[in-house]
C-alpha cells in the first residue's frame, strides 16, 4: 500500500491460523519503505499430538505516522521446531 496523504495511519488485522506442533510461534511485521517498523509476536502454547491442530485467532493493530508517498508491506513470519 503506498499513501497518498502524509498524517497518521491504522492497520488492524485479523489471522485465523491452524497451528500444528511444528510451529511454535509466529509474528506479524510492519515494514515502512521496505524496513521494519513494528512487530507483534504470537507464541503458541498448545501441545498435540500427531497430525492434530489447533484453529487460533490473532488480531492487532499498528498505528504509523506516514508521508505522502511512503508505502507498507504486512508480512508474516513463522516459527518452526
Amino acid at each position: 500500500l503506498t499513501v497518498p496523504v502524509t498524517g497518521y495511519y491504522i492497520f488492524h488485522y485479523a489471522i485465523a491460523a491452524n497451528i500444528y506442533n511444528d510451529i511454535r510461534a509466529f509474528g506479524v511485521r510492519l515494514f515502512k519503505n521496505g524496513s521494519q517498523t513494528q512487530a507483534h509476536n504470537y507464541h503458541s502454547a498448545h501441545y498435540l499430538g500427531g497430525a492434530s491442530a489447533t484453529h487460533d485467532m490473532f488480531t492487532g493493530t499498528f498505528l504509523i505516522s506516514l508521508a505522502a508517498s511512503d508505502y507498507i508491506r504486512l508480512l508474516i513470519k513463522l516459527e518452526i521446531n
